[in-house]
């Protein structure tokens, strides 16, 4: 049996994981367990295709990164769809009811699920030149995209997954459960233990144009955890009208924190290590024309101040026919 699950979750391209039984007086559990929730790198469905990520927000929002150092990843109870869990929770649903579980023991740990997982979202940096996105979400003449750099290896992060988000039908995860389904009614003594968090806040349901955003996000798992994310130093855990956010270091700071209990390996190793690598203006910024150029090297030189490293890779983004085209601001 633990074969058979083994092929199911390899022929759908999930690898990294672990298989564990115990059987007694004839029945049996079966237990799935991704000690490393980047197992999904390995799979082409989410692995994303660029070593850096673009966030587009506002200059307030930047300065606020640049003097703080680091990058606020949000609890999911206070996204904006209100459906984020839902592809997860009503395709494993049938699985967990046939295995006895009632509505308000599933619903108790998917509400546990959410309250314990935090997202940074991004997109693919070859989007600064999508007008769907500026008018989206380049919040109007203060609006500004941020290109980061992945520093280090995503499949070395803990608790950590960056993948690409979803959108609704049919995929490998939905086809995986269909097939422990038909399992599980065949063998009515085998019962399966799944744990959804790898898998919680990767998918979206179709609808709202989600598609276009071309979705990557960074994701922690299991806050709950909290001796490993003491020792990492996150304990900038505040309330923001009722939505938890934690501040991730950025580079250069991430170098400087060290694991209390191996001075030998860097907190880098452990968590995303990004680099604030280029600035973009959006095509309605509120500075124009020569001024532009002032303003980005006041800019740069503000970053170099507070994070330690040159910087000058500020861009301005302006329309062209039906087109955004990409200039280099001269620092």
């Amino acid at each position: 049996m633990e074969n058979a699950v083994k092929r199911i979750f390899e022929e759908n391209g999930f690898f990294g994981f672990s298989i564990s039984s115990i059987y007694h007086n004839g029945n049996g559990k079966i237990t799935v367990h991704f000690p490393n929730m980047n197992f999904l790198s390995q799979s082409p469905q989410y692995k994303p295709e660029t070593n850096s990520l673009l966030h587009f927000t506002d200059l307030k929002a930047l300065y606020s990164i640049i003097n703080e150092g680091s990058l606020r990843l949000y609890n999911v109870n206070g996204s904006n769809d209100s459906n984020e869990f839902s592809y997860v929770a009503t395709n494993l649903r049938p699985l967990l009811e046939l295995q006895g579980m009632n509505d308000k023991d599933i619903e108790s740990n998917f509400s546990k699920l959410k309250d314990y997982t935090f997202i940074f979202s991004a997109t693919d940096p070859q989007n600064v030149q999508d007008i769907f996105m500026w008018e989206t979400y380049g919040k109007g003449d203060t609006g500004v995209a941020l290109e980061f750099e992945i520093q280090n290896n995503p499949a070395d992060w803990k608790d950590f997954l960056l993948s690409k988000v979803q959108y609704g039908g049919k995929d490998d995860l939905n086809k995986v459960i269909e097939e422990l389904f038909e399992i599980q009614k065949q063998n009515k003594n085998i019962t399966f233990k799944l744990y959804p968090e790898p898998f919680v806040g990767l998918h979206k349901e179709g609808g709202r144009n989600w598609e276009k955003e071309n979705e990557i996000r960074i994701i922690l798992f299991n806050y709950k955890n909290t001796s490993f994310l003491e020792r990492l130093r996150f304990n900038d855990f505040v309330n923001r009208q009722n939505a938890p956010f934690l501040k991730l270091p950025l580079y250069p700071n991430c170098e400087k924190i060290m694991l209390s209990d191996d001075s030998t390996r860097c907190f880098s190793q452990k968590v995303p290590n990004l680099k604030l690598n280029k600035i973009f203006l959006s095509p309605t910024f509120f500075v124009k024309g020569d001024k532009k150029g002032q303003f980005a090297r006041k800019l740069a030189n503000y970053a170099y101040m507070k994070m330690g490293y040159r910087f000058n890779n500020v861009y301005e983004v302006h329309p062209h026919q039906d087109k955004l085209n990409i200039n280099k601001l001269a620092i």
